[in-house]
């Protein structure tokens, strides 16, 4: 029986890649060091007993349940070792894999009894006395686990204990290392809002979540706007230099590689917008984009893939790599891009900037004390008269043009805010670039994500935090439709009532826009969703989720034409 394990190939490559992750995490792993560990599915072992060393846990749990069919002769060597405190569990269900209590009741983790469902919940802390190492997560066949959730279902299911401090987050957060295909990673760490759905969003809420690893293959998901990747990348490359992380530009992804390459080329002091100005163009001023296509093209006249266009077999597209299907998608995406999408992203950059402006000048207005009110009044029939114009000028916009200019504004608004919303844009480093050689069997490529506890914790109730989950539910069936709408799904005139409670809504600053109408649920930040949470608790004629999960369920079937059961 053969499962998809971390790291197999050779010893050389193994170990030099797992060195360098346990390098980058190193600092971080420091307040660790000494707990328990509870390593799931452990497969061949070798990244556990990196993580031991580094750690020299107090106990090491192997739950490795399939460890008679075929991952004894990896993990005896590591069992016999007494010092380094590895127990093997082979005994326990998969479906109990993250249930503290039955380890507890085996006497596995005797110091970790706060975990038990007869415990008080601690809320606002950090536990630093256990770490979960998950190599469930990789799991594709379900023929081998045919009962074993996906990664997005048990990534959603541990972000909900951490909300609500259960499993292993009843004594405080727990940091989760879990390995996940490359492919699924961009929903669960979206780096556009195309992508941010319920999943990203309860992770936002329940934990920081890092890439430490992963593959530099391009998918479909990643097509945010080249501009707000190079000043994403331009602001994390400076947080890596404060904060002493170094990387070979050869293990960086070809953003962050172009950038490291552009700045040792270049003078010293370079502003952030002088950096990104030389990285974005070179000296015939061609974009990025364009220097790619033309680097692209030459492989593919030289055969060095194949393109669907060439109306090969359909064996032949698939038997490529997966770096050579990666470049046939990126040429394709190019050849079709929009020839004039330059000239419309002035225009659409132009448009963002003056809401922005009018935003930052109607700020300014309101809090001015000094200001009469006629003098007041006529500038904000000034600043209406400009927003009013604006909404016109979008209103002209095509189908095709709205849709991107809509994406274009929501990514940049969330990309500007401050915090920014996206975690992909908050990380403190730069992946490390793995290939699909790395790992075993030769299939799809891992990614290694760092779950841990969030930078800030807001304080909800019970009763709001069931607000809320209910909330970020119903975004899941409505995530592009606007706040407004959802709200409204949820409760007559609901948006009318709680949207004046929550001023980050509104604020540019913060992610939000003064133009309610076109502010979509996939925009809104977990702050947002706590300010509402908070004011539906305080709404006097609030509904009970149980209420409004009955509302939506008729209102839906009312839409669709059907009471009842069918």
């Amino acid at each position: 029986m053969v499962r998809e394990v971390v790291l197999i190939v050779s010893k050389s490559v193994l170990s030099d890649d797992i060195d360098e992750i346990i390098d980058r995490l190193r600092p971080s792993l420091a307040p660790l060091q000494g707990c328990d560990i509870v390593d799931l599915l452990p497969g061949n072992g070798l990244w556990s007993a990196k993580i031991n060393e580094a750690l020299k846990p107090r106990r090491h749990l192997l739950v490795e349940p399939y460890y008679d069919a075929g991952f004894s002769s990896f993990l005896d060597p590591l069992l016999a070792e007494e010092k380094r405190n590895f127990t093997l569990v082979k005994w326990i269900g998969l479906s109990d894999l993250l249930s503290p209590k039955k380890y507890i009741e085996a006497g596995l983790l005797p110091d970790q009894k706060d975990l038990l469902p007869t415990s008080e919940p601690r809320r606002h802390e950090v536990n630093n006395s256990l770490l979960i190492l998950n190599q469930s997560l990789v799991q594709h066949t379900r023929a081998l686990l045919a009962k074993a959730a996906t990664a997005r279902d048990q990534i959603t299911d541990n972000a909900g204990a951490a909300i609500t401090r259960d499993g292993f987050h009843r004594a405080g957060i727990v940091r989760t290392l879990g390995w996940l295909p490359d492919d699924e990673k961009h929903v669960i760490l979206p780096r556009h809002v195309g992508t941010r759905m319920k999943t990203s969003m309860l992770l936002e809420w329940a934990f920081q979540t890092h890439e430490v690893a992963g593959s530099a293959i391009e998918t479909q998901q990643k097509n945010r706007d080249t501009e707000l990747d190079h000043k994403s990348s331009i602001k994390v490359l400076q947080r890596m230099k404060e904060a002493g992380i170094h990387i070979d530009p050869e293990r960086l992804d070809e953003t962050p590689r172009h950038i490291v390459q552009t700045q040792a080329e270049s003078e010293a002091g370079l502003s952030d917008e002088e950096l990104f100005a030389k990285v974005y163009s070179n000296a015939h001023g061609k974009t990025a984009n364009e220097i790619l296509r033309e680097e692209l093209e030459a492989e593919y006249a030289a055969g060095k893939f194949i393109m669907r266009l060439n109306r090969p077999k359909k064996e032949a597209v698939y038997d490529q790599t997966p770096e050579q299907i990666a470049k046939a998608r990126k040429l394709g995406k190019l050849r079709t891009a929009d020839k004039d999408w330059q000239k419309w992203r002035v225009l659409f950059n132009e448009m963002i900037r003056e809401e922005r402006d009018i935003h930052t000048q109607m700020k300014t207005l309101e809090a001015n004390p000094d200001l009469d009110e006629e003098s007041r009044k006529a500038q904000l029939d000034i600043l209406n008269a400009r927003q009013e114009a604006l909404n016109t000028s979008a209103g002209k916009l095509s189908l095709k043009e709205t849709t991107r200019f809509s994406f274009l504004a929501e990514d940049t608004r969330l990309f500007l805010a401050e915090p920014q919303i996206l975690a992909w844009d908050k990380r403190p480093y730069e992946p490390l670039i793995t290939k699909p050689t790395s790992f075993y069997p030769q299939r799809k490529p891992l990614a290694l994500l760092d779950f841990q506890a969030p930078r800030q914790d807001f304080p909800l109730t019970s009763r709001q935090i069931r607000y809320m989950e209910h909330m970020l539910h119903v975004s899941a069936l409505s995530i592009t439709a606007p706040v407004t709408q959802m709200l409204d799904t949820l409760a007559p005139n609901a948006a009318e009532k709680l949207i004046p409670q929550c001023p980050s809504i509104r604020d540019f600053d913060k992610g939000g826009s003064p133009n309610i109408a076109q502010l979509k649920v996939r925009s809104l930040s977990i702050e947002m969703f706590v300010e509402l949470a908070r004011a539906w608790d305080a709404w006097a004629f609030a509904p009970e989720p149980v209420e409004m999960a009955r509302s939506l369920m008729w209102s839906r079937r009312e839409k669709n034409g059907t009471y009842g059961h069918r």
